[in-house]
């Protein structure tokens, strides 16, 4: 009830100045709060955001070298759900080099058979909510891996912190309505530290909570609720999953599935 009471007064209040107080990724250009996990806004800590170089990923806020770069996606419009021709390619995430050939997998159902959000109603706005899919670029991006610890499926992501007990997942581009609207997030989640942290960005909405975790049991969080965000007209929602600032420890872990963001007509009590 109190997480409530929080999100609601936070709609209320002037837009959120860009700084370490309310921004756990980095400010754009023009002050707004970005979840700092893309390469064209990579940064943490409310720092400037940087453009990572062509040879760069963005993992952790930084910007990394990195030798593994795809050298193409797949010939479909989206990647693989995991297995070509019966053979996982080289990488769980990125093929070790060229685009795939461009056949048909072998024997396993489309690949948007298994990247398709679950059937609700109203419907989750996220591709792959679920990590079902065995491939990053359906809209998240951050330093996470896939593991077969699953909430539901067969998949899920893990965060791992780093030396500095940061990690963070997100989705730079999650909705641009054109009316104002609210949207509604959940997630489930386990692992060793001591808490997660969700965060809905839109300005000048910059709605967070912080739920208890160090559990080996999958766990919804938030709890009973959810995190609520205002977007208005045209502006964008971004979303950012990571670990509070200064609670984890390195190698601290977070396990994530089934991420539940929906437009909500009716106060984000819709039954999911």
């Amino acid at each position: 009830m109190l997480a409530m009471v929080s999100l609601a007064l936070s709609c209320s209040m002037p837009p959120a100045k860009c700084d370490s107080l309310t921004c756990a990724g980095c400010c754009d250009s023009i002050g707004v709060c970005q979840p700092g996990a893309t390469s064209l806004a990579c940064g943490r800590e409310a720092n400037a955001c940087s453009t990572c170089g062509g040879n760069q990923l963005c993992q952790s806020g930084a910007c990394i070298t990195s030798s593994a770069v795809d050298a193409g996606f797949d010939a479909g419009p989206r990647m693989d759900a995991g297995a070509d021709s019966g053979i996982l390619d080289a990488g769980s995430n990125r093929d070790a080099g060229a685009a795939d050939s461009g056949f048909v997998d072998a024997g396993l159902q489309p690949d948007a058979g298994r990247c398709a959000a679950s059937t609700k109603n109203p419907p989750n706005v996220l591709e792959n909510p679920g990590f079902e899919c065995m491939a990053v670029p359906n809209q998240w991006s951050g330093a996470f891996t896939l593991v077969t610890d699953a909430f539901a499926g067969t998949t899920a992501a893990k965060l791992t912190a780093d030396q500095n007990g940061a990690g963070l997942i997100g989705i730079n581009l999650v909705a641009q309505p054109a009316v104002d609207t609210d949207y509604c997030i959940t997630i489930h989640a386990k692992g060793t530290a001591p808490s997660v942290r969700i965060a809905g960005l839109s300005t000048p909405s910059a709605i967070r909570f912080t739920n208890p975790l160090a559990t080996t049991s999958w766990v919804r969080a938030p709890p009973s609720s959810v995190v609520k965000v205002p977007v208005l007209a045209g502006h964008s929602l971004a979303l950012s999953i990571d670990f509070p600032t200064g609670t984890a420890m390195p190698g601290d872990t977070i396990l994530l599935d089934d991420v539940d963001v929906w437009a909500s007509s009716s106060n984000c009590t819709e039954t999911r």
